[in-house]
């Protein structure tokens, strides 16, 4: 009974993934689609009232940076007011303090606000200060963002000329792609979201969110929609679908770009992931209702907010198959699922990738380059993910955790370290699911060679991931030994990947030889319909595991019919065959001690 269940959860994991690979493909040829269209704003001659909220926690080393940038911004001055929303713990505050003095002194309308407490974390912020103010529209901007002088006058005129537009988007920019191979990965992931998925989103007039930085609301539409609201770790996508249930509409500006800074260590980029993986997915477990209960939204923009809002469900769905594939194909459980058609299907992301950078960049293929350290990355994060997934699903209540920032210093300056997190719990665990795949690779090559390449690419990512973790901890101390583990891990992974090669080659050329005792090929009988003769009038013995020591399960009498699954599977003394009988799966055995025989049934076939 445990066989067909798990069997079945297996299936049903690769047919979800099935479905997150659609979506994408969905998004993909929307945006081929839509991507020439053109919207441009009418003139705006008077200029309304706006603020920037910059929310700070603890941002030593980025906070000057932006508190300049959005200072050159190009806009009335009696008309800007900019808050600095300071919940910090640090020396961000005096540092904050220092800056915005001669500011002032300028003519700047910047004001440092700081609350007694944290409650609420980010959201709890953005609706304080925004209760201090008496204004039309609010940009808000993480600390690790650098706005271009002309932000407002680009975005500003959309919202005003359109008073059904809530909140407009602009595109994320990366102020340190090219630090190291995880913030090149993490440019290519964010180019893909922001390049395809957001403008397919926006203009195909599906739900889509506000990415949490780099865009405008109309005060009216927050307020409207509740407020910003500390019920989930992911504030800005929540907001999202509230304002968009209740009919109002977002727009996203691609060509407006407002660069941020990439997470330069692997423990920075998982504690955003995770942050944003419960998030989303307590969104996920508030909003499905609302979206499906909608009178107003087509069946289309259902399905796809359903996608959107579970997207990190994927990382569950991925464990869940990782950890069965082996023990299901030592019990020949799933070898003829037939499951590969739907890896069609899986074309869709690396082409999203693909046509991001071919949109954004002349050299769109170098870019290209990070595609490997990005699959590592994707599929390496999974128990991460899944652990974020789970608590939100559970709903378990976390304090917001900010992603450590350094501006343009490195992250292994010892003055960093009490900014950065060094390993965490999450790299034992890495260490065993990337020896574990490495097994279940093995187990491939024996039953299932198949399943070797997308065995081999968890065991590498798990393995790329929990190294790393090690490297950032270790720091610039033991760069020697750092990248002696390099070479080393990059030579297996040579020897691995060849090694693959070579057995899907092999597994590809023909059926090797039997080497079964008294198993003539003439009565190899695979996926037929047969019956069994003997001349003993004795059953023959059916039993739950190829083995001479099994438990019987059932026994069949000369001439009954079964269906032969596979074989033979060879033991010391006998040649097993896997046979469905009455609906019944078991083995049987033919060797030395038996006399019967499995032939073609009915004759002649």
């Amino acid at each position: 009974m445990l066989l067909p269940l798990l069997t079945a959860v297996y299936v049903v994991c690769a047919l979800a993934l099935t479905a997150f690979a659609l979506g994408t493909t969905v998004l993909l040829i929307a945006y081929l689609r839509y991507r020439n269209d053109v919207i441009t704003p009418s003139q705006v001659v008077d200029l309304p009232v706006a603020a920037v909220q910059l929310p700070v926690y603890n941002e030593l080393y980025v906070v000057e940076r932006l508190l300049h940038a959005v200072a050159a911004m190009e806009y009335p001055r009696e008309k800007l007011f900019i808050q600095v929303l300071d919940d910090s713990t640090d020396e961000t505050t005096d540092l904050i303090a220092r800056v915005i003095t001669p500011l002032q002194t300028q003519g700047i309308n910047i004001t440092h606000v700081r609350r007694s407490s944290r409650e609420g974390y980010k959201a709890g912020a953005l609706a304080y200060g925004l209760s201090l103010l008496d204004v039309e529209y609010v940009v808000v901007l993480d600390a690790d963002f650098i706005p271009p002088p002309d932000f407002l006058i680009r975005t500003i005129p959309y919202l005003v000329t359109n008073p059904k537009v809530g909140m407009v988007q602009t595109r994320w920019g990366h102020l340190n792609p090219d630090d190291n191979a995880l913030t090149k990965s993490q440019a290519l992931a964010l180019d893909g979201h922001f390049v395809v998925e957001q403008t397919a989103r926006s203009r195909a007039g599906l739900l889509m969110n506000f990415n949490g930085s780099g865009g405008v609301w109309r005060v009216k539409t927050i307020e409207e929609a509740g407020g910003w609201q500390d019920q989930t770790l992911t504030e800005d996508l929540d907001l999202s679908y509230r304002a968009q249930l209740i009919g109002w509409h977002f727009l996203y500006l691609p060509d407006v770009v407002v660069p941020g800074e990439l997470p330069l260590e692997i423990a920075a980029y998982k504690q955003q992931q995770s942050r944003w993986a419960k998030g989303g997915t307590q969104c996920f477990t508030l909003l499905m209702g609302p979206v499906w209960r909608h009178p107003r939204l087509t069946l289309a923009q259902r399905i796809m907010a359903t996608l959107h809002l579970s997207q990190y469900l994927v990382h569950p769905v991925i464990m869940l198959m990782i950890l069965l594939t082996p023990p299901l194909l030592i019990a020949h459980a799933i070898q003829q699922i037939g499951l590969g058609a739907l890896g069609i299907v899986g074309l869709g992301p690396p082409l999203l990738y693909i046509i991001s950078q071919q949109a954004l960049y002349g050299n769109w293929k170098h870019k290209l380059l990070a595609l490997p350290a990005l699959i590592a990355l994707g599929t390496g994060m999974s128990w991460t993910n899944t652990r974020a997934v789970m608590s939100g699903l559970l709903n378990q209540r976390e304090e917001f955790k900010r992603t450590p920032k350094f501006a343009s210093m490195k992250s292994n300056n010892p003055a960093h370290k009490h900014y950065a997190r060094l390993v965490n719990k999450s790299f034992m665990w890495e260490v065993l699911l990337s020896l574990y795949t490495l097994w279940g690779v093995w187990v491939a090559i024996h039953y299932a060679p198949g399943y070797i390449p997308y065995l081999l690419v968890y065991a590498i990512a798990f393995g790329v991931i929990a190294w790393w973790g090690v490297r950032d901890a270790l720091g610039s101390a033991t760069v020697i030994m750092v990248q002696t583990v390099k070479r080393g891990i990059l030579m297996l992974g040579i020897i691995m990947f060849a090694l693959a090669a070579v057995v899907v080659v092999q597994s590809q050329t023909g059926t090797p030889e039997p080497t079964c005792p008294n198993a003539p090929h003439t009565r190899l009988i695979v996926h037929e319909r047969a019956r069994v003769a003997t001349e003993d009038p004795r059953p023959v013995n059916m039993r739950s595991q190829p083995g001479t020591d099994n438990d019987r399960i059932a026994q069949i009498a000369s001439n009954e019919v079964f269906f032969v699954l596979e074989g033979p599977i060879c033991s010391e003394r006998y040649a097993w065959y896997r046979i469905d009988y009455n609906d019944m799966i078991g083995w049987i055995a033919e060797g030395d001690n038996t006399s019967y025989y499995v032939e073609v049934f009915p004759p002649g076939l």
